[in-house]
């Protein structure tokens, strides 16, 4: 994807702080409004497609967690894709703390994300919730499907 007239490499900057910030203040609608109609997230193996896609995915983000905060530690832009490395501090059920590294990668179109790839451990946020350690290997399958069950169908 090129970077048109309009789409540059600061303004594709500001359309991620956006995204953040969006997120971090739990502002529903502002998220939505950072993505293309036509969009396409994936996360644990599963993708979202379109605004409803993004509906969702939210719906399972604010439902999980209470709190959240970013870490920028690298970002890259390269043409239309901005790629990111940072650090998430959460706050999930009973007000447990988690900490966990991410990397995404986000395809901007006219200055709205298009597709984003999303990676990261389930794992952090399996122990948060309580899980003891030796069962927390074979139940992250299980917890990424429970916890996004609403979007298995859109594969």
């Amino acid at each position: 994807m090129a970077i048109g007239p309009s789409q540059t490499e600061e303004t594709i900057r500001e359309a991620a702080r956006r995204l953040d910030d969006a997120l971090e203040a739990r502002d529903f609608e502002a998220v939505v409004g950072c993505f293309a109609e036509e969009c396409e997230i994936e996360l644990l193996g599963i993708r979202m497609r379109g605004r409803d896609g993004v509906r969702r995915w939210l719906d399972w983000v604010f439902g999980q967690v209470e709190s959240l905060r970013f870490e920028p530690r690298v970002i890259t832009v390269d043409g239309a894709t901005l790629v990111e490395e940072f650090i998430v501090e959460a706050t999930v059920a009973r007000g447990r703390l988690v900490r966990s590294h991410w990397a995404e990668l986000l395809d901007y179109e006219q200055n709205l994300v298009r597709s984003l790839r999303l990676y990261f451990s389930p794992l952090d946020f399996l122990e948060a919730k309580g899980a003891p350690g030796r069962l927390v290997a074979p139940a992250v399958r299980g917890f990424a499907r429970r916890g996004l069950a609403p979007f298995s169908s859109l594969d």
